[in-house]
């Protein structure tokens, strides 16, 4: 039995418009889409990918990657084959609100045949597959930034000219926890700068040489990014 997905309003029309593409649309979507990998895995990168289309519009292309890319994560954290997974994206198509956007059964077989096509390419299976085992985490950063401000320090006269005044940076750290984009920030002086530039080089060792020695036992190192 098939189990239900939730699928966005604004992604359902274009899914669904997937079963009206051509058979040389489909085959060169697929064609670039297979030669993408872990590039795929980040939203930044659907209009580079987009713009390579030729049977379809760079804009159609973008809306159907888009599309797309939330179904390879949630295959890359499934269990199910391609063909169980799509036909719970059909089920899932075919029914919904008065407002939405419904496949109809004339086109099922179509949407069948095009999803498990796009949805079965290796590469972006497996990236997609690492992707979810880099999520898998209580929370996963997102971004950074960081602010410096300057705060004066006055005399306990508060007359008397200013004291002298002190750096602080705050450290804005961005992170996603159950699916939720959340933030904090800390405050650094220089010596906690130092301290985490020490700490990131220290990292960027560590993945060399681990990168090292997984290139000599012939392991493939997925390296599949996180964006919007």
């Amino acid at each position: 039995m098939a189990s239900l997905i939730k699928i966005p309003p604004k992604y359902r029309e274009v899914l669904i418009g997937i079963a009206t593409l051509s058979n040389a649309a489909v085959k060169e979507l697929a064609s670039v889409l297979g030669t993408a990998g872990a590039a795929l895995t980040s939203r930044e990168e659907a209009s580079s990918f987009a713009a390579q289309l030729k049977v379809i519009t760079a804009k159609e292309g973008v809306e159907i990657i888009e599309a797309l890319l939330p179904l390879y994560m949630l295959k890359g954290s499934s269990t199910k084959s391609t063909d169980e997974f799509v036909e719970d994206i059909i089920a899932s198509l075919k029914i919904g609100t008065d407002t939405e956007k419904k496949l109809t059964q004339k086109k099922v077989t179509a949407l069948t045949d095009r999803l498990t096509k796009l949805l079965g390419l290796e590469a972006i299976d497996i990236s997609a597959k690492a992707l979810s085992v880099l999520l898998e985490q209580q929370h996963s950063f997102t971004s950074a930034r960081i602010l410096t401000d300057i705060r004066p320090v006055f005399d306990h006269d508060t007359s008397k000219p200013l004291a002298g005044a002190v750096l602080i940076h705050n450290l804005k750290i961005e992170y996603m926890e159950s699916g939720e984009e959340k933030e904090f920030f800390v405050a650094l002086d220089k010596r906690d700068i130092q301290l985490l530039i020490d700490v990131l080089i220290r990292a960027q060792q560590k993945e060399s040489s681990i990168k090292l020695f997984l290139d000599q036992s012939n392991l493939n190192c997925i390296e599949p990014s996180y964006g919007e």
